[in-house]
């Protein structure tokens, strides 16, 4: 797939329509081509994070905060407002998405290290949502913010009475990615910079289920994401590996389902890694890999029996169900399931890998297809999968939020460049992406404190150009097209529409977009250059 030559059109314009080169060539005059429409995103509102801080003098300089993180609420209807948090710094952030195209700032909180000065300062790269389910079923807020980073805790704080609610622990290093489980809202795993993923419910502050050792990976964990089942995890990080843990079989499943039935029922904060729990012991733990010679097998069964406290109330799992480690030449900064499916996307640090053969290919994975990220140079620039599994998202090195067309109908192992993109920042990178649950909504954080809404639209291209009948103005309108929204949980009447201009007005080219009715801008195309449409555009200057 060829890339597509960049628009002169503005960031959240469409590409102009082309006339028929056959046309041309005959001498035909232009003509309006009916075109099928294009799903795009548009950037609709932005905000900017940070704090004034003083200069010398009566100037003052405004500092940005670096936003890591961002999440929307997973668990609200599509009628209702979309809500989103962020997170930087020590801050978390909540947004509304607003049909006013507008981002509605609610709340902010600061989590501060208690201590000497010398503390380390906690810096949040990851945020999530989890829904308590015993407070929902006694009538009480269960929405909860999770937020984690350098400080290696977890805090949970309620969304409704913005308290601090629970501060998760175990952790021995950064916290770099955390992921609820989708059939258990209570579960959360974490990726952890000290070679660990560990697995919390949310009422307990010590986890549950902790990976890792010597047959884990070997360096930090980036990324982790649950199946849609809630039984399968899959974690990448620096060591180039992509590994699978199974949470359907046993011991994992038993003491899971023990733990959490128990903590369901109200209780809170009553399993702790040195209480006393006689009911598991090494004998459990099941070596899923061959890893060599008998010799071998017995050098790591006595690591297992060091690393193992018999009063530990944490299961360990020290083995992955499948390994793989040729499908990235670099390491990885983001793993994301597709909806319901047992694909996955897996984000590398590169433009676009060298594909150079392999002697022994892996037999636990089969390759669906290759996308090209032009600004690829970094690590920590996570991607999203689009809940309508029709587009990839994916942050940028180099301020740009790119948009991959997923073909799940016929997958090919094709190397597939960017449909969209949006030019997010100058200043700065693009962090972190997510889709509202509806999909009708992005948004995007950069590492210069800017957060951006994007909503979802249908392009529908009227006309190639203006009418040549059109009076020649001092503003000349030189293409044109008419943009419908794609909420489809509006009737046709309410939803927003924008006629999207591009002119020519005091030797330059501009470009704007006007709110429109499509029956408005059924009136008014013949003659664009009308004086109503000149005098509003003028006006913009």
């Amino acid at each position: 797939m060829n890339s597509p030559k960049p628009p002169k059109n503005p960031r959240n314009s469409p590409k102009k329509s082309v006339e028929s080169a056959k046309n041309k060539e005959r001498g035909q005059p232009r003509k309006s081509q009916a075109a099928k429409p294009i799903e795009l995103f548009v950037e609709t509102a932005r905000s900017r994070i940070g704090f004034p801080k003083k200069g010398p003098g009566r100037k003052s300089r405004y500092t940005s905060i670096c936003l890591y993180g961002c999440a929307f609420n997973p668990y609200a209807y599509p009628e209702h407002n979309q809500l989103v948090a962020v997170c930087g710094e020590t801050n978390v952030h909540v947004f509304k998405i607003t049909d006013a195209d507008k981002l509605e700032h609610i709340w902010a909180t600061s989590f501060e290290p208690l201590g000497i000065a010398t503390d380390r300062k906690e810096i949040l790269y990851s945020v999530a949502w989890a829904y308590d389910t015993y407070e929902a079923d006694h009538h009480r807020p269960a929405h909860k913010i999770v937020a984690g980073g350098v400080l290696g805790h977890v805090y949970v704080i309620d969304l409704k009475t913005k308290n601090l609610d629970n501060t998760l622990r175990s952790f021995g290093g950064d916290i770099n990615d955390i992921r609820v489980n989708p059939a258990d809202s209570n579960l959360i795993a974490c990726a952890s910079g000290d070679q660990s993923i560990r697995i919390h419910h949310i009422r307990n502050q010590s986890c549950l289920i902790t990976i890792g050792g010597p047959l884990s990976h070997p360096s930090a964990v980036l990324s982790v994401d649950w199946n849609s089942d809630g039984n399968t995890l899959i974690t990448c990080g620096f060591d180039h590996q992509l590994m699978s843990w199974d949470l359907s079989v046993n011991p994992a499943k038993e003491w899971l389902d023990k733990t959490c039935d128990e903590l369901k029922n109200g209780k809170k904060n009553i399993f702790f890694q040195s209480s006393s729990d006689g009911d598991r012991s090494t004998n459990n733990i099941k070596i899923t890999k061959k890893i060599g010679e008998d010799t071998d097998k017995a050098f790591l069964k006595e690591v297992q029996e060091e690393l193992h406290r018999p009063h530990d109330n944490t299961l360990n799992i020290y083995a992955p169900s499948a390994v793989i480690t040729d499908l990235h030449s670099d390491y990885m900064d983001c793993v994301r399931f597709l909806l319901d499916s047992e694909l996955f996307l897996s984000k590398g640090i590169k433009t676009f890998p060298e594909r150079r053969s392999v002697l022994e290919p892996e037999q636990s994975v089969t390759n669906y297809a290759w996308y090209k990220n032009p600004e690829g140079w970094s690590w920590y620039h996570k991607c999203a999968i689009d809940p309508m599994r029709k587009f990839i998202g994916c942050a940028g090195s180099g301020g740009t939020l790119f948009f991959f067309k997923i073909e799940a109908e016929a997958p090919t192992a094709e190397n597939h460049e960017p449909v969209h993109k949006l030019k997010l920042t100058d200043g700065g990178n693009v962090r972190n992406v997510d889709f509202s649950p509806c999909g009708r909504y992005v948004v995007a954080t950069t590492s210069d404190g800017y957060v951006v809404r994007m909503d979802r639209m249908l392009t529908l291209i009227m006309s190639s150009s203006p009418s040549k009948s059109s009076p020649v103005a001092p503003l000349t309108i030189t293409n044109y097209s008419f943009i419908l929204a794609a909420d489809n949980h509006l009737q046709n009447d309410q939803k927003k529409t924008f006629l999207n201009v591009e002119y020519e007005y005091q030797n330059s080219t501009h470009h704007a977009q006007i709110p429109m009715h499509k029956d408005e801008f059924a009136e008014i195309r013949g003659d664009l250059n009308s004086s109503r449409i000149v005098d509003l555009l003028k006006s913009k200057h």
